[in-house]
């Protein structure tokens, strides 16, 4: 009798197996030693390496990993990487965790964390620290959840700030010139292999490049030269350089960055005395404080330095009436004092000038002569958001929403051709084109743009972050670029009326973590188990009615 009722139950679980109600890949038998093993760690994203250090919020960080050994898929992955002391996560608890929906045998695959580093963390260049990443996963059809800890070791050598600067903004028209360029390193980590070239700007000739420099320690800098020749027609406008760097960052990955260097032109026979600004523009609508600097540029010591400064139209002066003197300046040597310079909008055009009427004495002569100092006027530009709106409210994994936020320019400026482009996380699709074109966006006028994503049902419920980059150019036509970060809420069923949907800015990125519910699986095997039981117990009430027959 148990040996037909055993025949019968594997009938029935064949049956039903061929059938398509159990899935048989529920028995695959998985090889011992299943794990995960680390191929990669870096900082940023999988298509973008930065550098990190201390200081930095929100810094993504990307784990790439292999399974091994396992010969059945697994599903439902997750890391979640325990942190303290000087990492935390972006929202700053201890636990940050990454998602992954299915993996197949000896499978590539990468979890991002997202990371603050605490201000106060030591850097350098063989500087690792330790912490655990549990790899927790399930089978199919099991409510048995596996667990793996691994060891990571992330890399902290500090981040990278190339700059550049110049003791005198001054070009002398007409003449050959020698420019000294200083190269600092004001991040944390260290720098090696830094070129710089310098593209010539109208009217100015580059006879030679600076040199490389070696290397560059955490807030270190270097001179280096460049030979100018600037034509005299230049005299009294500015000139901007574009600075192109190339180097190795502090985790050893090629960098490049750019930078722009606002100098101006002075006639030749006027530069043995140079005015300048700390500053080479000036946001029109708002109250700038500046440095004017004094250079004595000669072989001799300059003495009874008066200096007299008259803005011109739409340019003021604010809490000054521009007179200052000096006893001394010695050569190669400067002097400052600072001014508050106000721009007012629409009244000076892209450049506005200060001048300075200037008398000293230099090697018993009295002199006299006059500058000007020239200032870029980018207007000031600055958006708020008025209003944010989303339908449905709290969309569901598999259903289409839309984000629809209003931003007000409460600068004193235009903004001019604006953009919008989303970078949604994996597993939101931007419905219909990547770039939403808004246009001109005047002073003291709310715009408003909407943009659609579709959730894939793989998506879990939970709060998500969509990175917006609103772009756009100034009166100068500069392209200037703000990220505006939305965060999500997606649950299991949709909300059919509008809600809010809550915002937040200066974020360099996005990505979810904290821990989010999900359901184990198992359903298939319960199901299996009732219908065997219901099988075999049709089968005793079959020889029951069978044998009641036969007794009568």
């Amino acid at each position: 009798m148990k040996n037909k009722l055993s025949m019968f139950a594997l009938y029935a679980l064949g049956f039903l197996i061929a059938a398509g109600t159990v899935n048989a890949a529920a028995y695959c038998q998985t090889g011992s030693g299943i794990g995960f093993k680390i191929i990669g760690i870096n900082w940023g994203t999988a298509n973008h390496t930065i550098s990190a250090g201390p200081g930095n919020r929100d810094v993504p960080l990307t784990v790439t990993l292999q399974t091994y050994n396992s010969a059945c898929n697994l599903f439902n992955v997750q890391g979640t990487l325990q942190l303290g002391g000087s990492l935390t996560n972006f929202n700053g608890s201890s636990i940050s965790n990454d998602y992954v929906q299915e993996l197949t045998s000896s499978q590539l695959f990468s979890m991002v964390f997202y990371l603050n580093i605490a201000n106060n963390t030591a850097v350098g260049p063989n500087t690792v620290l330790s912490y655990p990443l549990y790899i927790a996963w399930n089978y199919t059809n099991s409510t048995i959840r596996n667990t793996q800890q691994i060891n990571l070791g992330i890399p902290l050598r500090g981040s990278s700030d190339l700059s550049y600067s110049t003791p005198n903004p001054a070009l002398p028209g007409g003449k050959l010139y020698n420019f000294t360029l200083e190269v600092t390193n004001a991040g944390t980590g260290y720098l090696s292999g830094i070129s710089t070239s310098v593209e010539p700007a109208s009217g100015v000739s580059i006879l030679s490049q600076p040199q490389e420099i070696s290397s560059l320690s955490p807030g270190s800098s270097r001179n280096v030269s460049v030979y100018f020749y600037v034509g005299p027609s230049g005299t009294g406008s500015p000139v901007t350089l574009n600075l192109d760097s190339h180097y190795l960052n502090p985790y050893g990955y090629n960098t490049s960055e750019t930078e722009e260097l606002g100098l101006y032109v002075v006639p030749s026979s006027q530069g043995a005395v140079t005015v300048s600004a700390s500053n080479q523009s000036l946001l029109s609508g708002l109250v700038d404080p500046e440095n004017i600097i004094l250079t004595n540029n000669g072989t001799d010591t300059i003495t009874n330095i008066t200096i007299l400064l008259a803005p011109s139209s739409g340019l003021s002066l604010i809490d000054s009436d521009g007179f200052k003197a000096f006893q001394s300046i010695m050569p190669g040597q400067s002097v400052e004092f600072p001014v508050k310079l106000y721009v007012q909008p629409g009244s000076a055009a892209d450049v506005a000038s200060l001048g300075a009427t200037l008398t000293y004495v230099d090697n018993g002569q009295s002199e006299s002569t006059s500058r000007s100092i020239s200032f870029l006027t980018p207007s000031y530009i600055n958006f708020t958001e008025v209003n944010n709106v989303l339908l449905p409210s709290v969309p569901a994994p598999g259903a289409i929403f839309s984000l629809t936020s209003t931003l007000n320019n409460l600068g004193s400026g235009d903004a001019y051709g604006a953009s919008v482009m989303p970078e949604p996380p994996s597993g939101f699709k931007i419905v219909g084109y990547n770039t939403t074109f808004i246009g001109n966006i005047a002073v003291g006028s709310p715009t408003s743009f909407t943009v659609s994503f579709d959730v894939s049902a793989s998506v879990k419920p939970g709060s998500y972050r969509i990175p917006v980059i609103l772009s756009y150019t100034n009166n100068l036509n500069q392209k200037i670029s703000r990220t505006f970060n939305y965060t999500v809420d997606v649950g299991a069923y949709a909300s059919g009326a509008a809600g809010g949907v809550n915002s937040s800015n200066i974020y360099t990125g996005g990505g979810q973590a904290g821990t989010v519910r999900r359901k184990g699986g198992g359903g298939g095997l319960l199901l299996l188990i009732a219908i065997v039981v219901i099988l075999i117990a049709a089968y005793y009430l079959y020889r029951k009615i069978k044998r009641n027959k036969a007794n009568k």
